[in-house]
């Protein structure tokens, strides 16, 4: 069954409940607001269900939504009638929602990976799948995930193994990198950089679209958390202390 839309696949909480009625512009004709206004958000502990397959636990979102039209309010049922306007936030994704995003980040004509499964070990993501290049061989990438200054996710290999072998001598031998391997796709958030994985997380992600910096990306647990600020902070300015 299709989502209903993206209010109405929360998880949510009386309290939240009522701040979104208190912050939704009113459109009985018996409230008038200016349909351009941004409209404040605050979110603490909700589910929020991106996909059929997919869901991004919000520990807090402070923001806006930005309505895209200047004669219509933001409408939650409506996923392109708004941007949420990031001004400081803390979210994060489990294995499964990974998995789900990744593969479909990555079906694709002409794309040369497949079968992928997302886990966590300690403090890296582990990646297994299958790689055809003539032939299909699987594979598994262990990597460590840090942010960069301008906001995306840099997955790093600091293990590979290709059909049991670890995959670094044989690359080694060939004179191969990872971008030789893999077909990036920057439309859709990946981009390959050497050995590196380049994830856009604002293209990974289904509507509604959003706009933040990402200033942190770290395995807590079963989840990797991802700690957000406005695109306008001034990215040497510190964001919220968090604990792994």
């Amino acid at each position: 069954m299709k989502p209903l839309g993206w209010l109405t696949t929360m998880r949510l909480t009386p309290t939240v409940l009522i701040v979104l009625w208190m912050l939704l512009p009113r459109i009985d004709g018996r409230q008038a607001h200016s349909p351009q206004a941004d409209v404040s958000i605050d979110m603490r502990n909700v589910h929020l269900r991106v996909s059929d397959d997919a869901a991004l636990d919000v520990n807090w979102i402070h923001g806006r939504l930005h309505s895209t039209s200047p004669d219509r309010p933001p409408v939650f049922d409506d996923q392109s009638s708004f941007t949420m306007e990031i001004d400081d936030a803390e979210v994060a994704l489990d294995a499964a929602s990974l998995t789900a995003l990744v593969n479909r980040a990555f079906a694709f004509k002409g794309s040369n990976l497949s079968d992928l499964r997302v886990s966590f070990d300690g403090n890296n993501i582990v990646q297994r799948g299958k790689l055809s290049k003539g032939i299909s061989v699987p594979f598994t990438v262990t990597a460590s995930v840090t942010a960069t200054a301008e906001g995306q996710l840099v997955i790093h290999p600091v293990k590979v193994k290709a059909a049991g072998i670890p995959a670094a001598k044989l690359m080694g031998l060939f004179g191969v990198e990872l971008q030789d391997l893999i077909k990036g796709r920057p439309e859709a958030g990946i981009a390959v950089h050497e050995n590196d994985l380049i994830l856009d997380p604002a293209k990974l992600l289904p509507p509604p679209a959003t706009r933040g910096r990402i200033v942190k990306a770290f395995v807590r647990g079963d989840r990797l958390v991802q700690i957000l600020v406005s695109r306008e902070r001034d990215p040497l300015r510190p964001a919220h202390d968090v604990q792994r």
